[in-house]
């Protein structure tokens, strides 16, 4: 504010800098609207000048190609997908109303009743999948699908390579990050050395490695490479699959069962102790210390186990012919771009990782080995969850980058959002709807990764208040 101000004498409007930060906004606001203006005139007069249609009209045509990797997709009929999403964002709405309480600071009785209602809507949950199993189903793409099936197995192929990498990058990060600060010197150095080389070179180099070097000179299947209870070959990677037997609803219903009347015991001991912490809190909890709670929970399904036998067995691949029949197989494709994110992005995560453990004072490990904990365990307990608070930033955007690095699958011929994609606009012309879709693909699991990380970080900086 001018001095003249100070004085009451009014002062020019030129000179006031709320109205000048205020003309500089909306200035800055014009140009914006004008250029996003003027791009969207232009492509709009471009597509009448080429006799392009815009809309979404397309993806109801048939897309007339196959997809090499076809994801089955999940069918559900109105009642049960109503179902689902009634219970779902009820427990949506009780976590964000327990989180709004906390941070408002409530007392131990409303958290514990907003711990009620979720145990509630994921019971409810858990019983619409027994009682609408029957109506569940999975459809597989064929080429007589619509454009809008094909870009949901391309979109359903880049969710499973993003968190299948994500879950396998940070497993394989965090040992080689703990190996870096390991007493052995050949462990430590050899993780380094892993470190070194492999966040250095490029990953679109990593993939071609491995798919066309280490996967295309694989022998075939009947000289296939035995991993275990896996098998390697040329054609891709066999592991053994789940598979549940008929009595799985009872076990479930047992489960449920088990987990209410352990919730039911914990809230009539809370009430009798007259103090209601939280669940994640000591006290009284679920059990407090004592066999009582968890006997509840597991009981039922270990006698529905004793009776009816276990509801899971594993199908084994096995050779028959000129390839493997049975269990789950991993094609070269996948196996290539899986392995290849995953080992390039575990680099980073070790990184962050060493760096993390780094970060929390010495004092802190010199003080739990002093009272007789064992170095697993000051890991486990004590240095861990200190360093979580600088990792998780860092981590997120390790998951981001593996998310959208999974768009190099195109490379290799991996049937992701963008290969798909690019199918269907070399067929049907519409650049910018179909672009705009694999954007929006990639936008929504950036979004919701940011989003879980970000509600994580929040819970440990809570737990530590």
């Amino acid at each position: 504010m001018a001095a003249g101000a100070e004085l009451g004498r009014p002062i020019a409007p030129w000179r006031d800098l709320r109205v000048r930060a205020l003309a500089c906004q909306v200035a800055v606001l014009a140009l914006v609207l004008g250029a996003v203006w003027r791009i969207a005139a232009n492509t709009r007069a471009n597509l009448e000048q080429r006799g392009i249609a815009s809309g979404f009209a397309f993806l109801g045509n048939e897309a007339g190609f196959a997809v090499s990797e076809a994801t089955p997709l999940p069918v559900l009929d109105g009642a049960l997908l109503s179902a689902t999403l009634v219970v779902a964002l009820g427990a949506v709405a009780v976590v964000l109303a327990r989180g709004r309480a906390r941070r408002k600071g409530v007392d131990h009785r409303s958290d514990s009743l907003c711990q009620a209602a979720l145990l509630i809507m994921l019971l409810l949950l858990l019983t619409v999948v027994v009682v609408g199993a029957d109506r569940l189903s999975f459809r597989t793409y064929s080429a007589a699908d619509t454009y809008l099936q094909a870009l949901a197995v391309g979109a359903a192929n880049t969710l499973k390579v993003s968190v299948l990498g994500c879950l396998g990058a940070t497993v394989l990060g965090g040992a080689i990050g703990i190996s870096r600060l390991s007493s052995n010197w050949l462990l430590a150095r050899l993780a380094a050395a892993y470190v070194e080389i492999v966040r250095n070179v490029p990953l679109l180099v990593q993939l071609s490695f491995w798919y066309f070097a280490v996967l295309g000179a694989l022998p075939g299947p009947r000289d296939s490479i035995a991993l275990g209870l896996a098998t390697l070959n040329n054609r891709g990677l066999y592991l053994p699959w789940p598979v549940l037997a008929p009595p799985w609803r009872s076990h479930v219903v047992a489960l449920v069962a088990g987990v209410a009347l352990a919730s039911l015991w914990r809230f009539r001991r809370l009430r009798a102790h007259s103090r209601l912490p939280p669940l994640a809190g000591g006290g009284p909890g679920w059990g407090g210390g004592r066999l009582v709670g968890p006997l509840l929970a597991v009981g039922p399904s270990a006698v529905t186990l004793a009776l009816t036998g276990t509801p899971l067995y594993f199908d084994y691949p096995v050779l028959a012919g000129f390839n493997f029949r049975g269990g789950v197989a991993l094609t070269p494709e996948l196996t290539a771009l899986l392995g290849g994110l995953i080992l390039y992005t575990a680099a980073f995560v070790a990184e962050i990782v060493r760096s993390g453990i780094l970060a929390v004072p010495a004092g802190q490990r010199e003080a739990a080995l002093a009272l007789g904990l064992s170095r697993g365990r000051t890991l486990h307990l004590v240095l861990l969850p200190q360093a979580l608070r600088v990792m998780i930033p860092p981590l997120t955007n390790q998951y981001l980058n593996l998310t959208k690095n999974s768009s190099l699958g195109v490379a290799i011929a991996y049937p992701e959002i963008v290969s798909v994609g690019g199918t269907v606009l070399n067929q049907s012309g519409q650049a910018i709807e179909t672009i705009g879709i694999m954007m929006a693909v990639y936008l929504g699991l950036s979004l919701s990764i940011s989003a879980y990380m970000s509600w994580h970080h929040a819970q440990g900086q809570r737990a530590e208040r």
